[in-house]
């Protein structure tokens, strides 16, 4: 009997541990946030780059969200995450995840396209090239 409790117990943790069991609605979900040092500089002051990235968004499970451009990478299959500015936010929304500005306004959903204001660059640390959002979020077609 203690080996089957056991058993149930070491089952049920591995499957909440991995994420496995579905979330609600409104929960609160990880998201890349930061800046990148070369735009913030030595002010700390928030600019952007002229380029933009144009594609789906999807779920990215290690870092939120992901863009998936064909100009990024030429076969259009691979997602390039996201990195968003400090005090964005995700939130589940069904089987998607919702992405708001530090004021609430709601600014992306996954499973959509967006053309997104920002730049490529190496996130220090995380040892990854990441989308930099630093200006507009347009829904695109």
């Amino acid at each position: 009997m203690k080996s089957t409790v056991g058993a149930i117990l070491l089952v049920a943790m591995t499957v909440l541990g991995c994420g496995l069991l579905p979330q609600r609605s409104g929960d609160v979900l990880p998201l890349l946030t930061g800046l990148d040092p070369e735009l913030a500089g030595k002010t700390g002051q928030i600019a952007c780059y002229t380029n933009s990235a144009a594609g789906p968004v999807v779920i990215d499970p290690r870092y939120g969200t992901a863009i998936i451009d064909k100009d990024l990478n030429h076969d259009n299959t691979i997602p390039m995450p996201i990195m968003w500015r400090p005090g964005f936010t995700g939130r589940r929304v069904g089987s998607e995840m919702a992405v708001y500005d530090p004021q609430g306004s709601l600014v992306a959903i996954t499973g959509r396209s967006y053309r997104i204001e920002g730049a490529g660059y190496r996130v220090e640390g995380a040892d990854i090239v990441a989308w930099g959002a630093c200006g507009d979020v347009i829904p695109w077609p």
